[in-house]
């Protein structure tokens, strides 16, 4: 694995239909100093998908789903998902289009409540803003978490 994807907060999953507008969500975050993995620009040229993704989710803070049609039917998006779910980690999606009802109850059981940013009415730039809030407000979460087993395990 590259030690860069170790740095990463966020894990941005989505089908490579949605994938510049992936990479646009990406170098806004960046901007506000919110570190990233998107898969087809963080991989280095001969490592291994199988080794990289797990790593990376596992390293990572958030999995942030572009969600769409395409990205729910696909099957490494589907992958992502379920290994966020092993691993415990949040998940918020970002809806640019609207969704089947059948696949939204799908994704719903597959990985619970999550926190959705719905975008498909809105340009990405209207609903930033709040996007950035959410994540701010999970990355914080965990952080208050990570503290206090720290000091759990000093009493």
């Amino acid at each position: 694995m590259s030690t860069d994807s170790e740095n990463k907060e966020i894990f941005i999953s989505c089908s490579s239909t949605d994938i510049d507008l992936a990479r646009y969500v990406k170098s806004r975050l960046m901007s506000k100093n919110l570190n990233c993995f998107l898969y087809e620009e963080d991989i280095v040229g001969g490592e291994n998908h199988e080794d990289i993704v797990p790593n990376a989710i596992r390293a990572c803070k958030i999995v942030l789903l572009i969600e769409s049609p395409a990205s729910l039917e696909s099957k490494f998006v589907n992958h992502e998902l379920t290994l966020a779910t092993n691993y415990n980690k949040a998940v918020i999606e970002l809806q640019i289009d609207p969704c089947d009802d059948d696949q939204l109850n799908n994704l719903i059981y597959k990985i619970g409540n999550t926190q959705r940013v719905i975008a498909h009415d809105n340009s990405i730039d209207n609903v930033f803003g709040y996007l950035v809030r959410v994540i701010e407000g999970k990355l914080q979460e965990k952080r208050k978490r990570k503290i206090m087993i720290v000091l759990k395990r000093i009493k």
